[in-house]
């Protein structure tokens, strides 16, 4: 037994390998992926004992002390979440009932004046909270990790039954670019959620886009940007990518996967091709004021096919309430969506479950 993960992080697995987080325990440092598997021996990364799931966290906590009034003050120093990743991060309320809320960042002590509200000066963080935080929440989160579980490019990966939450970009992601064509990667049983800030554009559960691919039975939500990002910048195909089994809700821009090739740089001419979306729930609160779609899919590079997004089949899911369209489709290749069920349309200008531009070439519902 090891007490730290940076001790995983420095050990060399061999393909078969398992390593158990102990339940109801928490992390907070970054995973770091080692090794890889084999297409026969996937490295395992997993729960024991009883209780809830074990946690990996990208944040800190504190003691507070009275600043003013309803102002605290954080008894430690920190970086400041706004300069963590890419787009930087709210801090976390977690609430008495096991609820949690977004902090609002405010731009001075001064304009400190509701629960929730925040600011950062000189290393400190402020609160307002009309009683002491320590009895008040159960804890206050900070993020200070932009990343959760670094991927490091490794290939046969499974992750079952771990917890991640509050960080500042992603929560799962592979940080090369171009993004070279990694093989292997199953996750399942995981909750994943608080990334980022609200409709940020860096803000993911699961920044990863590989060969073989398969997320089911996880709960994913309040992810800044989207909950998987299946943005391809490379070269390469993505093929045999499930989506199943999943409940996603709480989005600001794609509440579920969001697919994209062919974007930002000529030279990624890397396509999907092959995706089973199936048995999802998808729910966005009729009262959010972001346009979030549940399904986004898109491909920059249609007039050339030089990058192509198809055989996308998305079937015997369950929408409900999305502010933008449930499934969005720009310049694809080959969509099938059949035997999903639609409810409660709120959307904010799309005003369509199914929203088809003229740009694709192949789209049967």
């Amino acid at each position: 037994p090891w007490r730290t993960i940076s001790k995983v992080n420095e050990k060399n697995f061999m393909p078969g390998d398992t390593i158990f987080f102990k339940r109801g325990d928490t992390w907070r440092e970054m995973l770091k992926v080692p090794s890889s598997g084999t297409a026969a021996k996937y490295i395992v990364f997993s729960a024991y004992g009883s209780g809830e799931n074990p946690l990996i966290l990208g944040s800190e906590t504190t003691a507070w002390e009275r600043y003013k009034e309803n102002i605290w003050v954080s008894a430690r120093n920190f970086s400041d979440p706004y300069s963590v990743g890419a787009n930087g991060a709210e801090i976390y309320f977690r609430n008495k009932d096991n609820s949690v809320s977004w902090g609002n960042r405010k731009k001075s002590i001064g304009e400190l004046a509701s629960d929730h509200d925040w600011t950062y000066n000189s290393g400190i963080i402020y609160i307002f909270s009309a009683s002491d935080p320590v009895s008040a929440f159960s804890s206050v989160e900070i993020p200070q990790r932009p990343f959760i579980i670094n991927l490091n490019d490794k290939n046969y990966l499974h992750f079952k039954g771990i917890n991640l939450f509050y960080c500042g970009e992603a929560a799962m992601t592979y940080k090369t670019y171009p993004m070279q064509p990694q093989t292997g990667l199953i996750v399942e049983y995981c909750e994943i959620g608080y990334v980022s800030v609200k409709n940020s554009d860096a803000g993911y559960g699961i920044d990863a886009t590989y060969i073989d691919q398969i997320v089911r039975h996880c709960e994913i939500h309040d992810c800044g940007r989207r909950s998987i990002s299946h943005h391809l910048y490379g070269t390469y195909t993505a093929r045999n990518i499930i989506i199943e089994d999943n409940y996603f809700h709480d989005g600001f821009h794609t509440t579920g996967p969001d697919f994209s090739v062919g974007s930002s740089v000529s030279s990624y001419y890397g396509s999907i091709d092959g995706v089973i979306i199936r048995r999802n729930l998808f729910y966005d609160p009729p009262t959010s004021t972001f346009y979030s779609h549940h399904i986004f899919i898109q491909n920059y590079l249609y007039s050339s096919l030089k990058a192509q997004i198809k055989n996308i089949y998305i079937y015997s899911n369950v929408f409900i309430s999305p502010r933008g369209a449930a499934i969005n489709m720009e310049g694809t290749q080959g969509v099938y969506i059949f035997n999903n069920t639609f409810y409660d349309h709120f959307g904010q200008g799309t005003n369509a479950h199914v929203w088809v531009d003229n740009n694709n070439s192949s789209v049967k519902v």
